[in-house]
């Protein structure tokens, strides 16, 4: 498996994948990018996701030995026609969701999503995170970065609300 490393990757090769992305990406007339080209969370936001996984972690871990939370994937998404109520500017937007897993007792490589207690322990009592959502879309939403080095001059999206 892969770790994180104080270092991550170079900076290039960031900037290389961001921008291989968003050349595939369609923009709008006036050279807007026509979806989300990335998702903000905050700060507290991360911390009560790793704060959750760290609670479940024990909890699976004593309940249930080698199927104990290991992580989050991350799955690209779409609000489709039907946002919540409160955000409808999000209409047919990308966005991300992250979903808990644990571990596989049998493929130690694997890692199995789970939403409820019910799918991972027959006799309940975890701390679950549920699927996790609420980040800043950019864009819509103003906060975007849009002069980033990470963009190349060609793929710099547009902040009309700057």
């Amino acid at each position: 498996m892969k770790r994180l490393t104080a270092d991550g990757i170079p900076f290039d090769e960031a900037k290389t994948m961001v921008n291989n992305f968003l050349t595939k990406q369609e923009k709008d007339v006036n050279g807007n990018y026509a979806n989300t080209i990335a998702v903000w969370f905050s700060l507290e936001q991360l911390n009560e996701m790793v704060i959750r996984l760290n609670e479940e972690q024990r909890t699976t871990a004593a309940i249930s030995p080698g199927k104990e939370t290991d992580g989050v994937r991350i799955y690209f998404a779409n609000y489709g026609e039907n946002p919540p109520a409160e955000y409808p500017e999000y209409t047919n937007r990308n966005t991300v969701v992250f979903v808990s897993t644990h571990k596989d007792i049998d493929i130690p490589e694997k890692h199995i999503d789970y939403f409820s207690e019910d799918k991972l322990f027959n006799n309940g009592g975890i701390i679950k995170m549920s699927p996790q959502n609420r980040g800043m879309l950019c864009p819509p939403d103003k906060g975007c970065d849009c002069d980033s080095e990470i963009y190349t001059e060609e793929n710099k999206p547009l902040c009309p609300f700057e």
